[in-house]
C-alpha cells in the first residue's frame, strides 16, 4: 500500500503536466485529425495518469481515465468517428480530471461526480461499436520469447523501426523479496514511456502495473536510446533488474532478435527466458557485481524554498552595502578589498538564484489554447489563437501575478474584438479571426502583447459609455483626444457590451488588468484602430525581487526610484523653471517637460525643493508621458531587496514597499506609475 502523504505532491505535479499535454494535443488533434502522432501522445499521457491514480488509489480519477482512454484507443484506430461531440466530452474528462487532481492538492480527497462523464462515454462507444464492427486481428507472432503478439503491435514495431528509431525486447527480473512490485514496475513502466514506446508486453501492461506477475515480465518496446543507456534506466529502479535486453531488426517484413527470427512458425525454446544466456552473461554478472546508479541530473524544489533562499539573498545584499559603508567611512583598504570579492560573489549568487526562478512564459500561456478554444465555440466565433516567444522568461512573483489580467485581455479580444463569422464576411475578412498573444524581451524588460484583427474600439462610443455611466462628463470626454477616450476602457465600472454574459458586460476586468500591471511597476498601452483591431502592450520588469534603484534625497528623507523608471537626471536652477497654464515646466533638448515635486506628490508640506535655488529632476517615464521628479540631491544607485507594506500603508498611492540600507535605515521605494498618474 503506497503512503499517499508521501507521494500525494509529486502525483499532483507529474498529473498537471500531463493534463497540460492532453489538452494542448487535443486542441492540435482536433485541427489535424489524421495525425496518429498526437493521438498517441494524448493516449500515452491519458495512460500514465490511470496508472498513476491506480498507484495511489485515486478511485475516481483512475475509472474516468480509464474510460477515457478506451474512447481514445478506439479513435487511434479509427473506431469511434472524431466528432465535434466527441472531442467536446474528452475534453470535460479531462477537465474532470484536472478538478479532481486540484482538490486532492487542496484537501487530500475529491467528491466530484464522474457518473455523467462515465455514461456519457460509453454511449459514445456504444455507439460506435453498433456503427463499425471490430476490426479482426491479424494472425499472432510466435516469437522466441513465447510472447504472442498480434499483428498490430508486429506492423506498429515494424514501422517505428524502418522510421529510425530503435527495436528492443527487454527481459525483467524482480527481486523476490520484493514487497511492491506494482510499485516497482509503475516506475520503470514510466520512465519507459518518457524516453520511448511500449509496444506490447508479457502479460499485458495493465497486469504488469498492477503486480500481476510472478518473478519477472517481458517488454516489446522502442526508443531513440542505445541498449547501455537502456540498461541503466531498468537498473535505476530498486528490486529491479535486466536479464536481457536484445535489439530487434527487420529482415523480409519479419522482425528478427539477434540472430533469431520472431516470424510466425518458429518454434518456440522451453523458458520464456534463457536461463544460462551465453552472450550476456559476463554483462549481467557485472552488472548485479556492479549496480548501475543512474545521475540526477535535476532536482523539484518547492517555491516557498526558492522564495527564502531570495529573502536570504536579500538580506546578504544589505550587509554588503553596510560593510561598503563601513569601510569607506574608517578608510579600511583591507576591508574594501574584502567587500569587493563579497560584492562579486553575492553578485554571482544573486545572479544563479534569479535564474533558477526564472520560468518560461509557456507556463502560463499553455492554458490559453483551450480556454479561447472554449470561448470562441460558446459565442458562435471561429479564431486562431497564435502564439510566440512562449520561450521568454520572467521571475516566478511576476509570472504568478500576469496569469489573471492575460486572461481578461484575451477574452476580450474574443467576446468584444473579433466579430461573427457573418459580419466578419460582409467587411471582406476571413471568416477565422486571428488573436495573436506575443511576448518578447527588451533589455530588462518583457513586453508581452495581445493583438487581433477584429472590429476595434470606438472612441466615441467610449465616450458615450463614460457618460452614460457617470465617470465622466460630458465637457472632458469632449476634451479628449481619441487615443485619451479609448483609455477610457481601463475606468472601473466602464463596459461596452450590450448584453451581460459570463465573460463581459459587468464592467470588471480592464481596471484590474491596469492595476495589477502597475503594482508589478509596469505599464500597458492600447492601440485600435475601427475593422482593423487593437493591440494591447504589457510592459514588465523581468524581476521584482532584487533591482537597482536610484536614491534621491528631499529634505532630510530618503527615497527610492526604481532604475527601469528613470530616464535621466538633470540639474535645474529657478531660471530654468517656468509656468505655463498653471504646471511648471522646463525645455529639455526642445521638449517640454512637466515638472512635480516629489514632496508635494507625496503630501509633504514641510520642505519643497522647487523653492531652492539649485535642484535635481529626475525623469521618470510613464506610459507615453514623460515627468521630471524635483529632489534636492542625488545620492547615488545601489541594489535593493524590496519589502511589501503591509495593512492600510498596503495601497498607499505613490509607494510600492520599503528597503532596509546597511545602516538600519527604512527607506520608501516609490510607485512611479501611481505617483505621477494624476
Amino acid at each position: 500500500m503506497v503512503e499517499i502523504s508521501e507521494y500525494k505532491d509529486l502525483f499532483v505535479e507529474e498529473a498537471r503536466e500531463h493534463l497540460k499535454t492532453l489538452n494542448q494535443s487535443l486542441l492540435d488533434f482536433e485541427k489535424n485529425p489524421k495525425d496518429k502522432d498526437t493521438m498517441n501522445k494524448i493516449f500515452r499521457a491519458a495512460h500514465t495518469i490511470k496508472g498513476m491514480s491506480a498507484t495511489m488509489n485515486y478511485d475516481r480519477i483512475q475509472k474516468l481515465s480509464h474510460r477515457t482512454e478506451d474512447a481514445l484507443d478506439l479513435i487511434r484506430n479509427n473506431k469511434l468517428e472524431v466528432t465535434s461531440e466527441v472531442i467536446d466530452l474528452i475534453f470535460k474528462c479531462f477537465d474532470g480530471i484536472e478538478t479532481m487532481v486540484e482538490n486532492i492538492a487542496d484537501n487530500n480527497m475529491t467528491d466530484f461526480d464522474i457518473t455523467g462523464l462515465v455514461a456519457e462515454l460509453e454511449r459514445q462507444m456504444g455507439d460506435s461499436k453498433k456503427a463499425a464492427p471490430m476490426q479482426p486481428k491479424g494472425p499472432t507472432v510466435a516469437a522466441h520469447t513465447g510472447l504472442a503478439m498480434d499483428a498490430e503491435a508486429k506492423t506498429l514495431l515494424i514501422k517505428e523501426i524502418m522510421g529510425g528509431r530503435i527495436g528492443y525486447w527487454i527481459s525483467v527480473e524482480v527481486d523476490k523479496n520484493c514487497t511492491m512490485k506494482s510499485i516497482r514496475s509503475f516506475i520503470l513502466l514510466k520512465k519507459l514511456h518518457d524516453k520511448g514506446m511500449i509496444v506490447t508486453g508479457n502479460p499485458p501492461e495493465k497486469n504488469i502495473e498492477n503486480g500481476e506477475f510472478d518473478v519477472g515480465f517481458e517488454l516489446f518496446y522502442v526508443s531513440d536510446l542505445n541498449k547501455e543507456a537502456l540498461e541503466k534506466i531498468v537498473q535505476s529502479v530498486s528490486e529491479l533488474s535486466v536479464t536481457l535486453v536484445s535489439q530487434l531488426q527487420v529482415k523480409d517484413d519479419d522482425l528478427i532478435l539477434d540472430t533469431m527470427s520472431v516470424a510466425a512458425g518458429m518454434p518456440l525454446p522451453e523458458t520464456s527466458v534463457p536461463k544460462t544466456p551465453v552472450a550476456p552473461d559476463t554483462k549481467v554478472q557485472d552488472a548485479k557485481a556492479k549496480p548501475v546508479i543512474s545521475e540526477v541530473q535535476s532536482i523539484r524544489i518547492g517555491m516557498d524554498q526558492l522564495d527564502h533562499f531570495m529573502n536570504l539573498i536579500g538580506e546578504l545584499v544589505i550587509s554588503k552595502g553596510r560593510l561598503a559603508q563601513i569601510a569607506q567611512e574608517h578608510h579600511l583598504d583591507d576591508l574594501v578589498e574584502t567587500t569587493n570579492t563579497v560584492d562579486r560573489l553575492t553578485t554571482d549568487l544573486q545572479d544563479k538564484i534569479m535564474q533558477i526562478r526564472m520560468i518560461p512564459m509557456k507556463q502560463i500561456f499553455d492554458r490559453f489554447p483551450r480556454m479561447v478554444r472554449d470561448l470562441a465555440k460558446s459565442n458562435g466565433k471561429k479564431v486562431n489563437l497564435v502564439i510566440k516567444g512562449e520561450g521568454i522568461e520572467l521571475d516566478r512573483t511576476i509570472l504568478d501575478e500576469i496569469g489573471d489580467p492575460l486572461v481578461h485581455l484575451l477574452r476580450n479580444s474574443v467576446d468584444h474584438g473579433v466579430e461573427l463569422p457573418e459580419a466578419r464576411k460582409k467587411k471582406g475578412k476571413p471568416e477565422e479571426g486571428t488573436v495573436e498573444l506575443i511576448a518578447e524581451r527588451t533589455r530588462n524588460h518583457v513586453v508581452i502583447t495581445v493583438r487581433d484583427d477584429g472590429k476595434g474600439i470606438d472612441p466615441n462610443l467610449m465616450r458615450k459609455a463614460a457618460v452614460k455611466k457617470g465617470l465622466r462628463t460630458q465637457d472632458e470626454v469632449n476634451a479628449l483626444d481619441d487615443k485619451s477616450a479609448v483609455d477610457l476602457l481601463f475606468l472601473p465600472g466602464l463596459s461596452t457590451a450590450e448584453k451581460v454574459t459570463s465573460v463581459s458586460g459587468r464592467g470588471v476586468g480592464m481596471d484590474v488588468v491596469k492595476s495589477t500591471v502597475e503594482h508589478l511597476n509596469g505599464t500597458i498601452d492600447i492601440l485600435s484602430e475601427i475593422d482593423k483591431g487593437s493591440t494591447f502592450s504589457l510592459k514588465l520588469p523581468l524581476t521584482m525581487a532584487i533591482f537597482k534603484a536610484l536614491f534621491v534625497g528631499v529634505g532630510s528623507e530618503t527615497y527610492a526610484i526604481p532604475i527601469s523608471n528613470v530616464l535621466e537626471t538633470v540639474s535645474l536652477s529657478q531660471g530654468d523653471i517656468q509656468c505655463i497654464q498653471g504646471r511648471q515646466t522646463t525645455v529639455l533638448r526642445d521638449d517640454v517637460l512637466p515638472l512635480i515635486s516629489l514632496c508635494k506628490a507625496i503630501n509633504c508640506t514641510k520642505h519643497d525643493p522647487m523653492e531652492v535655488s539649485t535642484m535635481y529632476a529626475v525623469v521618470v517615464q510613464r506610459e507615453e508621458e514623460k515627468v521630471g521628479l524635483i529632489v534636492d540631491t542625488l545620492i547615488g544607485e545601489q541594489e535593493i531587496t524590496i519589502k511589501n507594506l503591509g495593512g492600510s500603508l498596503r495601497k498607499t498611492k505613490g509607494i510600492s514597499g520599503v528597503t532596509i540600507t546597511g545602516d538600519g535605515r527604512v527607506i520608501l521605494v516609490l510607485d512611479i506609475n501611481t505617483l505621477v498618474g494624476g
